[in-house]
C-alpha cells in the first residue's frame, strides 16, 4: 500500500520469515539521486519498511541471510506508476471579500490588498483615524491570531461537485502548516496580516505590513481523502500616487 503527506509519497511493505542476523539493503532514489540503505537485524525475523517513492523508480531489495546462505534480490518495478503532482490544483474555488474590513485597505478577490497612500505617513505609520479605529477594535487572539498584528479577511469556498463535501482542511502558509478548521460548508476564512502594532494600550501605533503570502489549502473529506487543492496569494502593497 502507499500513502502521501501532500508533498511526498511513500510505499509501505513488509519482509517476513528471514533469519536472525540478516542484513537487508534497499536501493532506490532520494531526491533524484541513487540511494542505498542497509538494515541489520540480529534478533527479529520480520520488519515493516516505509520507503519514499519517486517517479520512474525501481526499488531493489537485497536480503543477505548471513554466512552459509545465498542472498536474494527482489525488485519492485514502479516504472508504470504515475505519481500525482502534490502541487497540482484539484477542483475550483470561489473567493469573496470577508470580514474585518479596514478603511483605506482595499481588497480585491485576487488577493491584492492596496493601501491608500493618504492613510499613511512617509515612515509607513498609519495616520487615518477610521483605519486606526478598525485596527484597534480587532481582537485576533479570539481566533488564535497575534494581538499585535492587524488582519483583513477573505472567504474561500471550495466548489464541491455532487457527492463531495469538505469535512476538514489543511492550510499551509508559505509552505508551513498551520492549525486550521473549516468555518462553514466547504468554507475557510483566510486572514492576511496587514499591519503591526507597537506601544501601550491607549497609545498604540500601527505600521503597514507589506507582505506577500502564498497559501495552499488542501480540502479533505470525512475519511481524510484529498478532494481539492487550492492555491491563493495575498499581497499587501502600497497604492500609487
Amino acid at each position: 500500500m502507499g500513502f502521501a503527506d501532500y508533498d511526498h509519497y511513500f510505499l509501505v511493505f513488509k519482509i517476513a520469515d528471514f533469519n536472525k542476523n540478516t542484513t537487508i539493503t534497499i536501493k532506490g532514489k532520494a531526491d533524484g539521486a541513487e540511494s542505498s540503505t542497509s538494515y541489520k537485524f540480529e534478533a527479529q525475523t520480520e520488519e515493516v519498511f516505509i520507503w519514499g517513492v519517486e517517479e520512474n523508480e525501481n526499488i531493489e531489495i537485497e536480503v543477505d541471510y548471513g554466512t552459509g546462505f545465498v542472498a536474494k534480490t527482489y525488485t519492485l518495478d514502479l516504472s508504470g506508476v504515475t505519481l500525482e503532482d502534490p502541487n497540482a490544483v484539484i477542483g475550483s474555488h470561489t473567493v469573496a471579500i470577508g470580514d474585518t474590513a479596514v478603511p483605506k485597505f482595499a481588497r480585491n478577490i485576487d488577493g491584492t490588498i492596496t493601501v491608500d497612500l493618504s492613510a499613511v505617513g512617509e515612515d509607513g505609520k498609519i495616520t487615518e483615524e477610521t483605519a486606526l479605529a478598525a485596527l484597534n477594535g480587532q481582537d485576533p487572539s479570539q481566533g488564535g491570531g497575534n494581538p499585535n498584528i492587524g488582519y483583513t479577511g477573505f472567504n474561500i469556498t471550495f466548489n464541491a461537485v455532487e457527492g463531495q463535501e469538505a469535512k476538514g482542511i489543511e492550510v499551509y502558509k508559505n509552505g508551513n502548516k498551520l492549525t486550521a478548521s473549516l468555518d462553514g460548508e466547504n468554507l475557510i476564512k483566510l486572514y492576511a496580516a496587514i499591519a503591526d502594532r507597537e506601544g501601550e494600550d491607549g497609545s498604540y501605533t500601527w505600521t503597514v505590513r507589506t507582505e506577500k503570502v502564498e497559501w495552499k489549502l488542501v480540502w479533505l473529506d470525512a475519511e481524510n481523502n484529498v478532494i481539492g487543492r487550492t492555491f491563493f496569494t495575498t499581497d499587501v502593497k502600497m497604492g500609487s500616487n
